[in-house]
């Protein structure tokens, strides 16, 4: 599969991810290979998941994935595992599955190190099971079931729209694990579509799109995020170019960042532009749309927040000659007043936490 532009990663997966000391060494879960409700005209997909991952970048994942290959082809459902954090980069293909088929995935670590991952096709009664010897010596401490926009680039037919996936019987290290609304994620997609994971009840939880006041927040804001990530991909390139071990994106590490690369290039200029006019565009609607009683006032702070955010990336674009270290320094420290208001928002509307400086509401 042929990765070139992914759209604001951190908007790409909705589900669940705990983090703890571990060393975790079995995840499972179950749920139906999900059904696509709308067409597509292009190289798109989704996939549903169980991994594990290391503090130090190792990670392992087996799940279900549908995939539109290429414009006009036919919908592929298969089997899938990997070893990196995304199946955008790469998957193997190990079991053909059709729409609706109830799936079990399991991924375990032996004694030795070893991990064996199994899939089991419940309706057809036929399954996948086999040994990987990958980061025999890692600790893994964080646990993810995951549904994952698979698309490879951002066009406007960039997620497939599944059916609502129920995803049950979650087990970690062979218990029921306990997570909350903080260790919850949402897809949003750059042609509208939302997914969020509804709470975790009877050791389940339901993949579907929002509703009421958390489906009209996400329409709202998503323009706003998506614009940003642009500006931020643009600007963090001749970085990532210069220091691909250093620059790491959504936290304060950034700060950290050595003066790598001198200027902006004229496409990060034209992405900030963009994002100042999206921005406004944004905050305009948020203010004019009615929210509930506990929320408005944290709407206003959220707009005062994101304002001052726009005028970073207008005294950003006003120094471009400024190197890509500074530029994102400005970012991280204006993106997380963002994130705070957002999160005090979100909190009242039912939505998880935004985690990113760059997809900050």
């Amino acid at each position: 599969m042929v990765v070139t532009r992914l759209c604001h990663p951190p908007t790409k997966f909705a589900g669940y991810s705990y983090r703890a000391r571990g060393p975790f060494t079995q995840i499972s879960a179950t749920w139906r290979v999900p059904t696509v409700t709308k067409a597509v005209k292009t190289g798109v997909g989704v996939a549903v998941w169980v991994g594990l991952a290391s503090k130090a970048g190792a990670f392992i994942q087996l799940g279900t994935e549908v995939l539109a290959p290429s414009a006009g082809a036919s919908i592929t459902y298969h089997g899938v595992w990997g070893a990196t954090r995304s199946f955008t980069t790469k998957a193997h293909d190990i079991l053909d599955l059709r729409p609706g088929d109830v799936v079990k995935a399991d991924i375990s670590r032996g004694r030795s190190g070893v991990w064996r991952l199994r899939l089991v096709d419940v309706t057809q009664d036929h399954s996948a099971a086999f040994v990987v010897h990958y980061a025999t010596a890692a600790t893994f401490t964080t646990a993810q079931w995951f549904e994952e926009d698979i698309s490879p680039h951002c066009t406007i037919q960039s997620f497939l729209e599944p059916a609502p996936v129920t995803v049950g019987d979650l087990r970690l290290d062979r218990t029921a694990p306990r997570l909350s609304d903080r260790s919850e994620s949402v897809i949003e997609a750059p042609n509208g579509i939302e997914f969020v994971a509804s709470p975790l009840h009877d050791d389940s939880f339901t993949l579907g799109p929002p509703s009421g006041f958390s489906a009209r927040y996400l329409h709202v804001t998503a323009p706003f995020n998506v614009a940003l990530e642009e500006f931020e991909a643009d600007v963090g390139a001749a970085a990532r170019a210069a220091h691909p071990t250093r620059y790491r994106t959504g936290s304060a590490d950034v700060q950290s960042t050595a003066e790598v690369a001198k200027g902006l290039s004229l496409e990060a200029v034209t992405a900030g532009e963009q994002a100042m006019a999206v921005g406004r565009h944004v905050l305009d609607e948020l203010g004019q749309q009615r929210w509930p009683a506990t929320a408005s006032a944290r709407v206003g702070a959220l707009v005062r927040a994101a304002r001052a955010m726009i005028a970073a990336v207008g005294s950003i674009i006003a120094r471009s000659e400024r190197s890509t270290a500074w530029t994102l320094e400005r970012l991280v420290q204006s993106g997380g007043g963002v994130v705070a208001a957002a999160n005090q928002v979100r909190q009242r509307i039912g939505l998880p936490p935004a985690d990113s400086v760059f997809a900050p509401m």
